[in-house]
C-alpha cells in the first residue's frame, strides 16, 4: 500500500491538492493535475534575514584553564569564546531534474553570514548536498548522496563531508498519516573519519502535524577507537491552526585520551519552535555538555528567529 492510497478514487478538495502535489514532486512524480511524463527540471531561490544569539560567535576555546590530572594549562583570554547577538542573511538554491517517473537528482546549496552587533566577529556557513534517488518498487526508494557543511569563524573553522546511501520506504499509516522508514549508511570525513549508520521513523498527518525519531551510530575506521551515538526526537503539532515544534537531542561521544585521561562527552539539547506570525518562527532552547574533562563542560542558550 503506498502512502497516497487514501486519495485513490476520491475527490480531492482544492485546498489539499497543493500539499499532495508537493509530496509527489519531491519524489519525481508529476502533479495530479498534470499529464507531464517527460523529463523536466525546476529550481527555486530564497533570500532571508537572520537574527540569532550565538554562544560562541568567534569559535574560541572554553573559558578557564585546562586541567588534566595534575597538569594545569593556563588559557589565554584573547582566545576564549564570546557570546553575541548576530544579524545577517541567508540564501539558498534548490534545483531538481526528473529523468523519469520515480527517478530524479537534486541539488541543494545554501550560504549564510551572521555578524556580531558587539564585535568584529562573524560566522560564515556553507551547505551543499547532491542526491540521486531511484524508485525500487511501490513507494520504496534508493538514494545516493554527498553533502558537506563548512563553518568559518574568527578563531576557528570546521568542515565535514558525508557520503551515504539510503533505503527509504513510505506507506499509509493510521488516520491517513504518511509513514516513512529510512536506513542510512555512510562515512563522515571531518576532524576524524567515521563509518555511520542511522535509522529514522516518521509520521506526517495531512493537516501538518507529525513526529520524527532518529537513532545513529558512528565508529572511527582507524585504530583510534573513537565512537559515538545520538538520538533525536521531533514533534510537530498544531495550536489554533499554527504549527509548533519540540525537539530533543542526546549525543554521546568517546573522543579518546587527552594527555592520558579518557575523554567522553554527553550533550543534551532541547528546543521549542513557535510561530511569531506567518513569515517568522522563534526557536528557543537550552543545551548542556558534560565531559569527563571539566574544561569541556558547557551550558548555553539557544535563541534565533528564522524567516520563511
Amino acid at each position: 500500500m503506498c502512502n497516497l492510497d487514501f486519495i485513490a478514487g476520491k475527490i480531492i478538495p482544492a485546498t489539499e491538492l497543493p500539499e499532495i502535489n508537493k509530496k509527489l514532486s519531491r519524489i519525481g512524480f508529476p502533479n495530479l493535475s498534470s499529464e507531464l511524463m517527460e523529463p523536466y527540471s525546476d529550481s527555486s531561490y530564497r533570500l532571508w534575514p537572520t537574527l540569532n544569539f550565538e554562544s560562541n560567535v568567534n569559535g574560541g576555546n572554553p573559558t578557564g584553564d585546562l586541567q588534566v590530572g595534575s597538569l594545569l594549562l593556563k588559557s589565554d583570554p584573547n582566545f576564549s569564546q564570546k557570546q553575541a547577538v548576530t544579524i545577517g542573511a541567508g540564501t539558498s538554491l534548490i534545483a531538481r531534474h526528473v529523468f523519469a517517473k520515480g527517478f530524479y537528482s537534486g541539488l541543494n546549496l545554501s550560504h549564510s553570514a551572521h555578524y556580531s552587533i558587539s564585535s568584529p566577529d562573524n560566522i560564515q556557513q556553507t551547505n551543499a548536498e547532491f542526491c540521486t534517488s531511484k524508485q525500487i518498487q511501490g513507494w520504496d526508494f534508493f538514494d545516493i548522496c554527498i553533502d558537506s557543511v563548512s563553518t568559518q569563524k574568527t578563531l576557528s573553522s570546521n568542515s565535514v563531508k558525508n557520503n551515504w546511501i539510503q533505503f527509504a520506504s513510505y506507506y499509509t499509516g493510521k488516520e491517513n498519516s504518511i509513514v516513512s522508514s529510512k536506513v542510512k549508511l555512510g562515512t563522515e570525513n571531518g576532524l576524524y573519519l567515521y563509518d555511520k549508520i542511522k535509522y529514522s521513523y516518521g509520521r506526517t498527518f495531512r493537516e501538518g502535524s507529525g513526529s520524527l525519531m532518529e537513532f545513529g551510530l558512528k565508529s572511527s575506521n582507524s585504530n583510534t577507537g573513537l565512537h559515538g551515538y545520538d538520538f533525536n526526537f521531533q514533534s510537530d503539532f498544531l495550536v489554533r491552526k499554527k504549527q509548533y515544534s519540540v525537539n530533543f537531542r542526546y549525543i554521546n561521544n568517546y573522543l579518546g585520551p587527552l594527555l592520558g585521561v579518557e575523554r567522553k562527552d554527553q550533550t543534551i539539547i532541547g528546543t521549542l519552535s513557535l510561530p511569531l506570525h506567518n513569515k517568522s518562527v522563534l526557536s528557543i532552547g537550552y543545551g548542556t555538555s558534560n565531559s569527563t574533562i571539566d574544561y569541556y563542560d558547557n551550558e548555553y542558550l539557544i535563541l534565533n528567529v528564522s524567516f520563511r
